[in-house]
């Protein structure tokens, strides 16, 4: 008996796409029929696969087992699939994308493969499923996860702001935010006019019982950046406390100042762009968005319309699609 991956008897081919972000990295497998459109075989998640946080031998072994376990969900093997679209954190310029594509066949991906930014996966994930080509769509998409980032696609020109990484930006994100809540916090623990209600409530979340042990709660954790990103939802909790809600309003007007970025280098004009949004601080803090969408007004760079995505995944699966039956 043949696998569902294998094309026989007008069977659809099977397709895999990955996000591979800070935090966690999306495999997802499906297929594409005109009339049902994209179905999903299986999704699995596995830990970060960032190149340029954990390197490369770490990145490729995690890529490797998760979509592997993708695959047999789906009951397909690597070699079997027509198409694939993968989107890693950490991928720096076509050296990188000629490393990652060789590596993908010597692990025995045949089919065509596509290295994508988050940009256009976010902007083919926020469009209605129809039929394909979903790799021709325009506009700007901002994420803010554990870091944050701004892209845009127009005319065939793709451009960024911010995505610097935690050390050198990735203002307005989880990580920033939960610093900026420890700068507070540790202020006040050394009475130096930080808000003292922060270092219980930290203390709290940490479940330990002196400021002097956030020390080993961060820098003992496996991994420090995510341990401070983890602060996030404590933030807005606070968001009553006048340190923290200047600490909101600056991350806010940080992000907003990537879209307005991006919106001037594609020429955007007013408010003629569409603006899909990505990331855990902005799918789960609407009230974080509203804020970002103050600044931009202020700024007369409001959307035309906001999309929210929060499955990404799904954009390079429908890219994997695009690339194999709609690009020659």
């Amino acid at each position: 008996m043949r696998r569902d991956g294998a094309t026989m008897n007008n069977a659809p081919g099977m397709y895999l796409g990955v996000d591979g972000g800070g935090t966690k990295t999306a495999v997802a497998v499906g297929s594409f029929h005109p009339q049902r459109g994209l179905e999903i075989r299986s999704r699995v998640e596995g830990d970060s696969t960032n190149v340029g946080a954990i390197g490369w031998d770490r990145a490729q072994q995690r890529l490797l087992e998760t979509m592997q376990e993708a695959c047999r969900r789906a009951n397909v093997r690597l070699d079997e699939l027509r198409g694939a679209c993968i989107c890693l954190a950490g991928l720096s310029g076509l050296t990188d994308e000629t490393r990652l594509r060789r590596w993908l066949t010597d692990n025995g991906l045949k089919g065509r493969c596509r290295v994508a930014t988050d940009a256009h996966l976010l902007l083919a994930a926020a469009q209605p499923d129809g039929t394909p080509p979903w790799q021709q769509c325009e506009g700007i998409g901002l994420i803010a996860g554990t870091g944050s980032i701004a892209l845009g696609i127009r005319g065939g020109r793709t451009v960024r702001s911010g995505g610097w990484g935690y050390l050198l930006g990735d203002e307005g994100s989880a990580f920033w935010l939960g610093k900026g809540l420890l700068d507070l916090a540790c202020r006040a623990a050394d009475q130096r006019n930080g808000p003292a209600q922060v270092v219980d409530s930290v203390l709290q979340f940490a479940s330990i019982e002196r400021p002097h042990d956030w020390i080993g709660w961060v820098y003992g954790a496996p991994d420090p950046r995510l341990r401070i990103a983890s602060l996030a939802p404590l933030v807005f909790s606070l968001i009553d406390v006048p340190e923290v809600r200047r600490l909101v309003d600056a991350g806010a007007a940080a992000l907003a100042g990537l879209v307005h970025s991006v919106a001037r280098q594609l020429e955007y004009s007013g408010h003629d762009y569409p603006l899909v949004i990505s990331g855990g601080v902005l799918v789960h803090q609407p009230t974080y968005v509203q804020r970002i969408m103050n600044t931009l007004a202020g700024l007369d760079c409001v959307p035309r319309e906001m999309h929210q995505v929060s499955d990404p995944v799904v954009g390079a699966l429908r890219l994997a699609i695009d690339r194999e039956d709609h690009v020659d």
